[in-house]
């Protein structure tokens, strides 16, 4: 049987006209139904951060409200965080690292981040607020699976009583 090499896959003729059809007449092509509450979340893996923020403390500190989609308890995160902003001098669009990548965040509310919660983080902002930098479009926050630092032993969860 011969192979055909079509946009960089190898695959058999029958074979790809029988999954193509398959795709064509899915109904829902794969994709899952996301909650309209999952609509404002970035994915990024282990965790969803908000796409909004809250700048506090005369601009030193920035807010996210990070998700927790792994099994264990997050300690600590390293992200980067960029200031999107037009620049003046030739009005391109560009991006500027605000925080030190080698400091972690703070949680807001003081409660371990367990599996499946949101909790507010907060991160130290470096650089690109001084008076004169220009003014931000958005603010992006970046995460490597690496960057996030799961506890070693679990906070147990308070017991609800009824």
């Amino acid at each position: 049987m011969r192979l055909h090499s079509i946009k960089g896959f190898k695959i058999f003729g029958p074979l790809f006209f029988i999954l193509t059809a398959g795709m064509i007449f899915s109904s829902n092509f794969g994709f899952a139904q996301v909650k309209e509450e999952e609509i404002n979340y970035v994915n990024h893996g282990p965790i969803s951060s908000s796409k909004e923020y809250e700048i506090t403390g005369n601009s030193q500190f920035i807010v996210f409200t990070i998700q927790n989609n792994a099994g264990k308890s997050i300690h600590n995160i390293y992200p980067w965080i960029y200031k999107n902003y037009i620049d003046p001098n030739d009005g391109k669009k560009k991006y500027m690292l605000i925080n030190n990548v080698h400091r972690g965040g703070v949680r807001v509310s003081g409660v371990p981040h367990w599996p499946g919660t949101r909790v507010d983080w907060r991160f130290s902002i470096i650089r690109g607020n001084e008076p004169a930098s220009p003014a931000a479009i958005d603010y992006v926050l970046l995460v490597h699976p690496n960057s996030i630092h799961f506890s070693t032993i679990e906070t147990p969860r308070p017991v609800e009583k009824n």
